[in-house]
């Protein structure tokens, strides 16, 4: 569709940037929004681009959400660089991050601070009219770059409304906006320059203080697919107390030392960058991850014996050797040199839904996965069947961890006759087949590692209280209704679970607060919705990595990184979602698919197998396998394993970051 305006926004302002979108097309403005405009089987950054170079003028709803994308100041310059007008509506009282203060710290801004909005979109929408009318952009001039049109500072509001940042002077000849066109290409080429010639000063996200219990960042997802997260904090152990805090609202691109009310200082000019790279510990300080444009695939099917999205076989063909067709889950975790991978509500020969698990030795991802079930005598399968304890349609795996040549699994149980029982158990597991229950770890209605993620404290992890080293467990309460919680437990009380701390906060210097009490343990990662989570450790970048689905629109698969394990964890980067990836209707069977996307089946549970045509398929349970997770250069490939409900299988994924 034709269109004269693009609207620019950060996923958590979409409420603002549908309300501007409306408001222009009630008056005739022909408008380009992501997601609603991005055509189905296009890249959302081929859509983008395409959008931006149609566009005459872009509107830029300006916000701390703003200053912290990574993604808008891309947008904003293809715009500068295609000669369109920039047109920021500031709906937040903030001054622009660097970023974006390059662009627009001298482009007339429209102020909508105070309600009602809906007078803000009345005026906004007046002067893009104005424009239109006029002819936006205004100039053309070449500059070092080639042929490029220079963007033209909009026009002032009407005279009948006050300027709401700094107006504008009389309208000039034609040949003094072609000077003025001329002279501000050389200051972009020269600032542009400059720019790249010297490293970028990051800036941090805030750190937890005394006013806030639980160093916690706002659940921002993109729209329209990854948005970059945050920048991580320069300290890797606790904020000095001279750090106060920033309420999460006014997170911006601003220094934390800075002012709440003061914009960051220019960072004084730096020597060029060495050409020997930084140690680990200092290109760790300062990162920010970006999702490489059409990055996120998948790369195979795991269970069953042909692909339903290729209609090939499977490389495990687990149906064929194990009689197992579907399952769902395959978090992981290594012992003795292997990838053990644990599936939950297996579907096959064994009934009422068992959970099994399965090794592999592959190093390579991308050259096959090939998984070997765990079997017993005839070749059954192994089932994870802990003494006395229900393991039925409900009852699966959430977590493994080897510690001192021994395997430990970690399963969530009930009791069948009522739900609000759930209770996670430990359990000892000795090959072949046995499970040993060890203590229950958590249990409704207030237990908060109902799911969870285990792994070893790193060496050379600070911060920890006396006691370690420590097992790290990571875990969500009932299920898609919780937050992310932290508990350490000391390797050496593993089994008995005795001397188990809860992460309760920061103290007043913003180092972590720790409780016996599970009742105390405050939240690392604030959502409501989470369900599955894996976190792993990164040790090329000295970062932890945290995976979950969330139910928080949009819905799907969502990144999280921190330097320590407490946190700050930088704000939710949506990775994947169904329909944004267009993995609905090609690997995830879509019930409105016409004709049929023949991905129906296998399915779990009686509800669905009465009509598997009728069921839509998913993306959860997230799971990041950690000895394939690599750093290459500038960019951080992620390996994890997914489910999808119908057909009721386990693919393995790959999404790419870059770092900067």
């Amino acid at each position: 569709m034709a269109h004269d305006v693009f609207i620019s926004y950060a996923s958590g302002d979409k409420a603002v940037a549908d309300a501007v979108c409306a408001t222009l097309e009630s008056h005739g403005v022909r408008c380009w929004i992501a997601p609603r405009d991005v055509l189905p089987g296009l890249h959302y950054g081929e859509a983008i681009i395409d959008a931006i170079h149609e566009c005459r003028i872009m509107v830029l709803v300006f916000s701390s959400k703003a200053n912290l994308s990574g993604h808008i100041p891309k947008e904003i310059e293809r715009a500068v660089s295609q000669g369109s007008t920039i047109m920021p509506l500031r709906i937040e009282d903030v001054l622009p991050a660097k970023s974006l203060d390059y662009f627009i710290g001298s482009v007339h801004w429209l102020d909508a601070l105070t309600p009602p909005l809906e007078a803000h979109l009345e005026r906004l929408t007046a002067n893009v009219q104005t424009l239109l009318a006029r002819g936006a952009p205004l100039e053309k001039s070449n500059t070092a770059f080639g042929q490029q049109r220079v963007q033209v500072p909009p026009l002032p509001p009407p005279a009948t409304t006050p300027a709401p940042h700094a107006a504008l002077p009389a309208a000039r000849p034609t040949w003094m906006y072609a000077a003025i066109g001329s002279l501000i290409a050389i200051v972009l080429v020269l600032g542009f320059v400059m720019l790249r010639s010297r490293p970028e000063t990051p800036t941090a996200i805030p750190s937890a203080t005394s006013s806030s219990s639980s160093p916690v960042s706002a659940p921002v997802v993109a729209q329209t697919g990854a948005r970059p997260a945050p920048i991580l904090p320069e300290a890797a152990g606790p904020a000095p107390a001279s750090k106060g805090a920033m309420p999460a609202a006014a997170t911006t691109a601003k220094k934390v030392s800075a002012p709440a009310d003061q914009p960051a200082k220019p960072a004084a000019p730096s020597q060029p960058a060495p050409a020997k790279p930084a140690p680990v510990a200092e290109r760790s300080r300062n990162l920010v991850f970006h999702e490489t444009a059409g990055s996120t695939v998948k790369l195979e099917q795991l269970i069953g014996d042909q692909d339903k999205e290729r209609h090939q076989p499977t490389g495990s063909q687990t149906n064929t050797r194990y009689g197992i067709e579907g399952a769902e889950l395959g978090t992981s975790f290594e012992h003795d040199g292997h990838a053990y991978f644990l599936f939950g509500g297996v579907v096959g020969d064994v009934p009422r839904w068992p959970d099994a698990l399965a090794t592999s030795d592959a190093t390579d991802p991308e050259s096959g996965v090939h998984l070997d079930f765990l079997t017993r005598a005839r070749g059954r399968y192994v089932t994870i069947q802990p003494a006395g304890m229900n393991m039925g349609m409900n009852a699966v795996p959430v977590a493994g961890i080897s510690l001192n040549g021994q395997m430990y699994v970690a399963v969530r149980t009930n009791d069948p006759r009522n739900r609000s029982t759930e209770h996670s158990v430990l359990t000892k597991f000795t090959p072949p087949a046995t499970f040993e229950s060890l203590r229950t770890i958590s249990q409704l209605p207030s237990g908060r590692f109902l799911k969870m993620s285990l792994h070893a404290q790193p060496e050379g992890a600070a911060g920890f209280p006396p006691g370690g080293p420590y097992i790290l467990m990571w875990g969500t309460g009932a299920y898609r209704e919780s937050d992310a919680y932290l508990a350490i437990v000391p390797a050496a009380q593993f089994e008995s679970g005795t001397g188990t701390r809860y992460f309760a906060g920061l103290d007043a210097a913003g180092a972590p607060k720790w409780s016996d009490a599970e009742a105390d343990a405050q939240p690392v990662v604030k959502d409501g919705t989470l369900g599955d989570l894996s976190v792993t450790w990164c040790k090329d970048l000295g970062l932890w990595l945290m995976m979950y689905d969330r139910r928080t629109a949009p819905m799907g698969i969502a990144l999280s990184y921190s330097r320590t394990p407490w946190g700050p964890w930088s704000e939710p980067q949506l990775v994947f979602n169904a329909v944004v990836n267009g993995a609905l209707g090609k690997f995830i069977h879509n019930p409105r698919a016409k004709p049929n996307d023949g991905l129906a089946g296998p399915v779990h549970m009686p509800r669905n197998e009465a009509d598997p045509e009728t069921v839509i398929g998913g993306a959860y349970a997230p799971y990041v396998v950690e000895r394939w997770t690599k750093l290459r250069g500038s960019e951080l490939d992620i390996y994890y394993t997914m489910s999808t409900l119908n057909p009721y299988v386990v693919v393995l994924m790959k999404s790419r970051l870059s770092v900067e």
